[in-house]
């Protein structure tokens, strides 16, 4: 029963993978139509000529104007802060363990030799180790716990990330809007579509991407961005009871409480 429980740190895997950021689009984007997405073809006329469809390829304008490594960068200083703060609280976990096997070694039904004391210390070969029924129950109800509670806040962290991820596509994305709306409108576009979102192929003549560079470069749309949510962990009341349910907030906060001006590099600099 209590042979192959132990409490390990999952944080790293996951962390690092809710910092991707899927920009939409991406660069698969490049891809997708017969003359590819280089340049604004002049006046989008395949489309735009035609009174429609423009295409605006997000990850190729956040990247010509600065703002994927101003995102990606906002977004690597939570994952630091997350986890920081998810180790501070699986380490508060192991030292509610080790004082719970003190406890145990220290019982006067338990005489354990230093070398079963190792074995207890290690996780290792538990089911071997001279305890009572109950005391090997209280053993295997701790190292069950605290798995539990090191997964679920594991869980927790990456899906704030995940979430403080998509909160910070939104904002950059929003900024774009009136950039769209202009060129759209200069360019007789009455429809603007994302590459690989909602549209499978496009020709080159119809992409706005480098004329909303101009347009952003031109303008220097500001931005707000809110600061990352803390997390919050439950507290180890007792490391023998199961954990409560990590509960996720249904949304972070929209109204930001610190602002970040975004000036965009002029391109080519």
């Amino acid at each position: 029963m209590l042979k192959a429980l132990r409490v390990s740190i999952l944080l790293p895997a996951a962390i690092t993978g809710a910092t991707m950021l899927p920009l939409a689009g991406c660069d698969k984007g490049t891809g997708s139509g017969t003359g590819g997405t280089g340049g604004s073809g002049g006046s989008a006329s395949t489309g735009a000529g035609k009174g429609t469809v423009g295409i605006v390829d997000y990850d190729r304008v956040f990247q010509d104007v600065g703002w994927k490594g101003e995102l990606e960068r906002s977004l690597s200083v939570t994952a630091q802060d997350y986890k920081l703060a998810l180790e501070a609280f699986v380490h508060e976990v192991q030292r509610a363990v080790a004082d719970k096997k003190k406890e145990i070694a220290a019982n006067n039904k338990v005489k354990l030799t230093p070398a079963q004391m190792g074995q207890l210390e290690r996780n290792e070969k538990l089911d071997q180790l001279p305890l009572t029924p109950e005391l090997q129950q209280q053993l295997f109800n701790t190292l069950q716990n605290a798995n539990n509670y090191v997964t679920q806040a594991n869980n927790y962290a990456s899906n704030m990330l995940r979430q403080r991820r998509d909160q910070l596509v939104t904002i950059y994305r929003q900024a774009l809007s009136q950039p769209i709306r202009r060129v759209s409108e200069a360019n007789g576009v009455t429809m603007v579509l994302i590459p690989l979102e909602n549209v499978a192929y496009y020709h080159k003549d119809v992409d706005l991407s480098a004329k909303v560079v101009d347009d952003v470069q031109k303008t220097q749309p500001v931005h707000t961005v809110p600061e990352a949510q803390k997390l919050q962990f439950p507290k180890v009341e007792s490391i023998t009871a199961p954990p409560a349910p990590t509960t996720l907030p249904a949304a972070l906060p929209s109204a930001p409480t610190t602002t970040q001006p975004a000036t965009p590099p002029a391109r080519g600099g």
